[in-house]
């Protein structure tokens, strides 16, 4: 008799299992380890009702399965102030909030985490293991996902692999942003990132000549695998700081920290 081979579970599917089990297991540790002032950093949830969306918090009733709208809200917060995405809640007539009780909370946390981490989904992963977690509020199970503003060097955050789908929060709205916000943005992320290039490099410079006497700009342009005269750059900007000072001239020019009088 002919065994019939086990149908393969999907890729995708064993991620959201793992995930699920991640998720599971990190709740535990959130609701235990939260100290009393990292609770009053979080949401209230005994006042949820109280609650309405703006430009920190959204809503999804979510029991129709994952939300994938929520995509938007995720670059939205990301570009802005950062903010919680609850799923569970539901916004009523009068703006405020409800919940409703979620049949599987852990495994739409699971398959958010699945997705955040596909750069086809979106261009940055913020999320954190602690940004991810349930709680039990009126009785009714809830996912909350809490996102991160990422840093200038990382914006514009975007969904579906398409920089034109960036969106920034406005009240209690996402907006598409306009092709000019978005270079602005692109902008000043390369700016940023030039900066952030700057201090690293000059960082770099300043703990090798604390561990050598002194070096020259060709030495240094070796160890940090740049150009001489990117090197330079960063050597006069140390000398203009009063970080470091020269010693001799040219081929001969030499660098090293300098010594504070007496």
């Amino acid at each position: 008799m002919k065994i019939p081979h086990e149908k393969p579970i999907e890729k995708k599917y064993c991620k959201i299992v793992r995930a699920r089990a991640m998720i599971i297991a990190e709740n535990r540790v959130v609701q235990k380890a939260c100290t009393e002032k990292e609770n009053r950093a979080l949401l209230d949830f005994t006042r949820i009702c109280e609650y309405t969306e703006n430009n920190r918090v959204e809503a999804k009733t979510a029991l129709g399965g994952f939300p994938e709208s929520l995509w938007e809200t995720y670059s939205a917060f990301a570009n802005t102030m950062g903010g919680y995405i609850l799923l569970g809640v539901t916004e009523n007539p009068d703006k405020t909030f409800s919940t409703v009780d979620l049949p599987d909370a852990e495994k739409l946390l699971a398959e958010f985490y699945v997705k955040v981490n596909d750069p086809k989904r979106v261009s940055v992963n913020l999320i954190r293991n602690r940004d991810l977690y349930t709680a039990t509020v009126n009785g009714n199970h809830i996912a909350v996902i809490y996102v991160p503003r990422a840093a200038r060097e990382q914006r514009p955050v975007y969904v579906d692999g398409d920089i034109h789908n960036t969106f920034i929060r406005n009240g209690e709205g996402d907006i598409r942003l306009s092709e000019e916000q978005i270079r602005k943005m692109v902008r000043e992320r390369e700016e940023a990132r030039k900066l952030s290039d700057s201090m690293r490099y000059m960082g770099a410079i300043t703990v090798w000549l604390t561990d050598h006497a002194s070096a020259s700009a060709r030495e240094l342009a070796k160890k940090l695998e740049l150009s001489t005269s990117q090197v330079r750059r960063y050597l006069n900007r140390l000398m203009a700081k009063g970080v470091v000072e020269k010693q001799g001239n040219g081929p001969a020019t030499r660098y090293r920290l300098k010594r504070k009088p007496g």
